[in-house]
């Protein structure tokens, strides 16, 4: 089996436009890959299979696709179709580290996996990105990795530097659909006449390059329908923690220990990552 993995990510500023004709929004954001990588095994069988196993409760693993709908096999049909290869009948095997529709981009992850372990199984020369684009606006990113000012759908991107740092991430067991979170956050907005995206100061991509907290981190359109789905993260931002695009994961910059006690004695799962990790790549 060809091995791969791929890379969670937070939306570190997230400004959101008008729905497009498309179904998408156009977005200015910037996007960073953390610690927290699915892992996909691909192979050549005899018969589509999926398996799914990981580090998240069963209820998150419960949460994951198991036929036909699965990301990975949509992006196994774009792949086939954009190299005009016959469908193949494929095995593969998720591992989650990145827990499910949680804002974290977990389902792209494993996308962008997928079209790495498939582009090294068929050694073909495609341009993955362009397949990507195709799937989700989320999966460029996911093969990009690092850190990134995400625009159009989210597809068009351009790396920028930025220093490791740490975060912690907390998240409850159930999730947002972000097409639900999009649908309100229009509807908030539906008797505004002009709808313009919002860019970040010079400073904020300064400050990530030296590592220091940027004062308009967390700036997200899509926060105020978060909290409106799901209330119970107003406890997170009381803390100081800041919402990943739909939520509902909320992430905290370099948390020190009495946020760490603070969550202890929740109802949220957290984990400790780092920040600008590498993107979709193979695995030995």
């Amino acid at each position: 089996m060809i091995s791969a993995s791929a890379p969670g990510k937070l939306n570190l500023f997230f400004s959101v436009g008008r729905s497009r004709d498309d179904g998408y929004h156009d977005v200015y954001s910037i996007y960073q890959a953390i610690g927290l990588r699915d892992n996909v095994k691909v192979a050549v069988a005899e018969a589509d299979s999926l398996k799914i196993t990981g580090n998240l409760s069963n209820e998150q693993l419960d949460a994951v696709p198991k036929d036909q709908t699965n990301i990975c096999f949509l992006a196994a049909r774009a792949f086939f179709e954009h190299n005009e290869l016959d469908s193949t009948p494929l095995a593969i095997e998720i591992e989650k580290h990145i827990p499910v529709a949680a804002g974290l981009a977990g389902g792209s992850a494993d996308a962008a996996a997928t079209l790495i372990a498939l582009q090294e199984l068929f050694q073909t020369e495609s341009d993955l990105y362009a397949i990507a684009s195709e799937i989700g606006a989320d999966v460029p990113f996911s093969l990009l990795g690092g850190t990134a000012i995400g625009s159009g759908s989210g597809t068009e991107l351009e790396p920028i530097d930025s220093a490791e740092v740490e975060f912690l991430i907390a998240y409850p067991n159930q999730g947002i659909s972000t097409k639900e979170s999009f649908a309100l956050l229009d509807e908030f907005r539906a008797e505004q006449e002009e709808i313009q995206l919002r860019l970040p100061g010079s400073d904020f991509y300064e400050d990530l390059r030296l590592g220091e907290k940027p004062s308009q981190l967390g700036q997200n359109d899509l926060a105020a329908p978060a909290l409106e789905l799901m209330p119970s993260l107003q406890e997170l931002i009381e803390l100081g923690g800041n919402v990943s695009g739909s939520g509902p994961s909320v992430y905290f910059f370099e948390p020190d220990a009495t946020l760490i006690s603070a969550l202890q004695e929740s109802e949220f799962s957290w984990v400790l990552t780092s920040g600008n990790q590498p993107g979709a790549r193979l695995e030995v």
